[in-house]
C-alpha cells in the first residue's frame, strides 16, 4: 500500500521542480537571439509540469503557494505556471500561455503523441499555434466530449432499443475493418423490412453522428443524474494518465538535461 506523501515532502518537490525550471529560463535567456529552440523545450517541460500539477489537488495547492504575485481563485492554473517560470510582469506570458493552452487541448505530449517542441516548429511556432484562436479549441474540446459521452451510454443508466442483427455480407462489405460505420438504408415501415443502400467509413461523416448522439444524451433526465459520478470517473481516468507524464516530468530537474540545452545552443551559434 503506497503512503500519502506528507505537505512537507510535496511542498519540497513542487519548490525543487520550481527552481529547476526557473534555472532553464535562465539558461534560455542567455542564448534568447539564438535558442528558440530551446523555449519550444521550455515551453514543453511547462506543459508537462501543468500535467504532473493536474495529478493532485495537494500539488496544486502547494504550488500556489510559491507564486508571489496577484492572482485570483478563478485564475487558470495553466496561467500561474507559466507566470512563475517566465515573470508575471514579462509580457509574452499571454502569447506563451496561449500556446501552451492549446497544445493541452490537442493532447500534445500525452499517451506518446508529439511533443509540444516538435509541435511548435511543426506549426509555424508559437504565432503559428495561436493564430487559430482560443474560440476554435473551446469548440473543438465540447465536440470531442460530446463524442465520448456518446459511446458511454450505459454508464447513465441509457439502453440501446434498436436492437441487434448479424450479416456477414455486410461484414465483408466494411473495406477499412472499422469498428463502427454508417448505413444508409430504405425502410418500409409496413413490413418493417430495412433495405440498406450504402455503407461509409468515412471518418467526419461518422464522428458527426457521434457527436449528435452525444449531444441527445446530454438532454436526458439520466445524463444530468448520473453526470457527477461520470466526470469523476473520468477525472479519475485522467489523472492515471497524467501519472505517466508525471515519471518523465523528473527529467526537467536533471542538470544533464539543461547541460543538453546549453550544448544545444551551442550548436546552433557554431553553425549559424
Amino acid at each position: 500500500m503506497e503512503i500519502a506523501k506528507s505537505t512537507e515532502v510535496i511542498t519540497y518537490e513542487v519548490q525543487q521542480t520550481i527552481t529547476a525550471l526557473d534555472a532553464s529560463y535562465k539558461a534560455w535567456l542567455e542564448h534568447v537571439k539564438t535558442g528558440e529552440g530551446m523555449l519550444y523545450s521550455l515551453l514543453e517541460e511547462c506543459l508537462t509540469f501543468h500535467n504532473f500539477l493536474l495529478t493532485n489537488d495537494e500539488h496544486q495547492t502547494a504550488f500556489k503557494g510559491f507564486c508571489r504575485f496577484n492572482w485570483h481563485k478563478s485564475t487558470p492554473l495553466m496561467t500561474l505556471v507559466a507566470k512563475q517560470v517566465f515573470g508575471h510582469k514579462n509580457k509574452q506570458v499571454y502569447d506563451y500561455t496561449k500556446a501552451l493552452n492549446a497544445a493541452f487541448a490537442q493532447g500534445i505530449g500525452a499517451d506518446g503523441k508529439m511533443g509540444m517542441a516538435q509541435w511548435l516548429k511543426e506549426n509555424g511556432g508559437i504565432s503559428g499555434v495561436n493564430s487559430t484562436g482560443s474560440s476554435a479549441t473551446k469548440a473543438e474540446i465540447e465536440r470531442k466530449f460530446r463524442i465520448h459521452v456518446a459511446g458511454k451510454a450505459e454508464q447513465f443508466g441509457l439502453v440501446d432499443r434498436l436492437g441487434s442483427f448479424t450479416s456477414m455480407e455486410m461484414a465483408a462489405a466494411i473495406e477499412h475493418g472499422s469498428g463502427d460505420i454508417v448505413i444508409l438504408a430504405t425502410v418500409d415501415r409496413k413490413t418493417g423490412k430495412f433495405q440498406p443502400k450504402l455503407i461509409s467509413e468515412d471518418v467526419s461523416l461518422r464522428e458527426k453522428l457521434w457527436e449528435m448522439r452525444g449531444a441527445a444524451i446530454m438532454e436526458t433526465s439520466e445524463y444530468h443524474r448520473n453526470k457527477d459520478t461520470f466526470l469523476e470517473e473520468l477525472r479519475q481516468k485522467n489523472a492515471i494518465t497524467a501519472a505517466k507524464v508525471a515519471n518523465a516530468f523528473k527529467k526537467i530537474s536533471s542538470p544533464k538535461k539543461t547541460e543538453e540545452h546549453v550544448a544545444l545552443i551551442g550548436k546552433v551559434c557554431v553553425n549559424a
